[in-house]
C-alpha cells in the first residue's frame, strides 16, 4: 500500500469509497433527505483528510482498493480540516445532524478502547474481481498492527461486512442499536500475531 499524497490520488480514493459506500445506511443517515452527490462526496474528502493528517490513508499498488487506518490517538489540529469541518457543518449535515454526528462519534469513541489502531473505512472498487486487492489491504494493515503488538478495532452498521470481518479474525466485543437509524453498530476487535522470525 502507499501513502495518498497527490490529487489525483485523493480523487480516486474517494471514487472508491463513494461506490462502496452511497447507499449505506451507517453513512447516510447524516445527510438531509435532499442531498446530492455532491455532500456526500464532501464528507468523504473530510475523512479522507483526517486520514491523511493521522498518516493513516492509503491506496493499495493497483489503486483499487482504499484503508483509512490509523493509530488510535488524538487527532494533530489542522486549520484545514477545521474549515472543512465547519463547512460541513453548517452547510452539508446541517446544524441538527451535525451535532447529531458529533455526539455518535463521542459515543463510539467513549465505547472503543483508547490505544492500538481503528479502521475507519475500507473498501475495493466493485469492479475487482479477484482476491488479491482484499488480500494486500488485510495482509498490510494486519502487519502494522502485529509490528506494534496492538489490537485493530473497527465499527460497522453492515451485517455483510460484520461477516466478512469475523473471517478475517476479528472478534466482536460490543454491539448496540444505532440511536438515530434502525440498524446495529457491530464494535470488532482483531488481536496481535506474534512476528514470525
Amino acid at each position: 500500500m502507499k501513502a495518498i499524497t497527490k490529487k489525483r490520488e485523493k480523487n480516486r480514493a474517494v471514487e472508491i469509497l463513494e461506490k462502496a459506500f452511497i447507499n449505506a445506511p451507517g453513512m447516510k443517515w447524516m445527510l438531509p433527505e435532499n442531498a446530492g452527490k455532491r455532500s456526500f462526496q464532501r464528507i468523504l474528502f473530510y475523512l479522507l483528510s483526517e486520514g491523511i493528517v493521522n498518516n493513516g490513508a492509503f491506496l493499495t499498488d493497483d489503486e483499487k482498493g482504499v484503508v483509512l487506518f490509523h493509530k488510535i490517538q488524538k487527532t494533530p489540529f489542522s486549520l484545514r480540516n477545521f474549515i472543512l469541518k465547519t463547512y460541513i457543518f453548517f452547510f452539508v449535515t446541517g446544524i441538527k445532524n451535525g451535532l447529531r454526528a458529533l455526539k455518535y462519534q463521542k459515543m463510539v469513541s467513549d465505547i472503543r478502547p483508547k490505544t492500538g489502531w481503528v479502521g475507519i473505512l475500507m473498501a475495493t472498487d466493485e469492479e475487482v474481481s479477484g482476491i488479491s486487492t482484499v488480500y494486500e489491504i488485510k495482509n498490510e494493515a494486519f502487519l502494522l498492527a502485529d509490528k506494534s503488538q496492538e489490537y485493530i478495532y473497527v465499527e460497522t452498521t453492515n451485517e455483510k461486512a460484520f461477516e466478512l470481518y469475523k473471517t478475517a479474525g476479528f472478534e466482536e466485543y460490543h454491539r448496540m442499536n444505532h440511536p438515530y437509524r434502525d440498524i446495529t453498530i457491530w464494535f470488532l476487535k482483531r488481536s496481535p500475531e506474534p512476528l514470525k522470525q
